[in-house]
């Protein structure tokens, strides 16, 4: 088995068995929701949303989202879910999970979204304090790196004294 199988396998199980034959011939809309589980946990992030759907099938091996095969493309499943319910999504918009449960499918935890605001809603935008828990990550407390990612005060200072340490300068 290749390295890709191999992993495909540990993750998802065995994948390549045919569909069962209740699904064989069914439509998009079909499969997709015997593959959702409506009874799943509330979001610790966000409990007052109501409970996650979540996606028992596929996920895309490093972003654990849902993964849903729709003639011949992968898609994320919660685009599918609120292509089903709620309609396309706006052109130029993505959707942000607001329960933060990335395998989740419920239309009404996906609010489309710049994808400026996304990565700002996401995990590193809701960072308030420095990896090293060194200070609070508010403007007056952050240096902009040569490539513009916001740094802690204190991370880029004790990396100077270490360097400086190595090197002498």
């Amino acid at each position: 088995m290749c390295a890709m199988h191999y992993q495909r396998r540990r993750l998802l199980g065995n994948v390549g068995e045919a569909a069962p034959r209740f699904m064989q011939g069914a439509t998009v809309e079909e499969r997709f929701w015997a593959k959702v589980d409506k009874a799943g946990p509330l979001p610790d992030f966000a409990p007052h949303l109501g409970p996650c759907w979540l996606w028992t099938a596929s996920l895309f091996t490093q972003s654990r989202y849902g993964l849903l095969k729709v003639s011949d493309t992968n898609r994320g499943a919660h685009v599918v879910s609120y292509e089903l319910v709620v309609g396309p999504v706006p052109a130029g918009l993505e959707l942000d999970h607001l329960c933060r449960v990335r395998h989740c499918v419920n239309p009404s935890h996906l609010e489309p979204v710049t994808h400026q605001e996304n990565a700002r809603r996401g995990i590193y935008g809701m960072q308030t304090e420095c990896l090293r828990g060194h200070n609070l990550m508010d403007p007056a407390n952050l240096v902009p790196n040569k490539r513009g990612v916001r740094q802690c005060r204190e991370c880029v200072k004790l990396h100077r004294r270490e360097r400086y340490q190595r090197t002498g300068r």
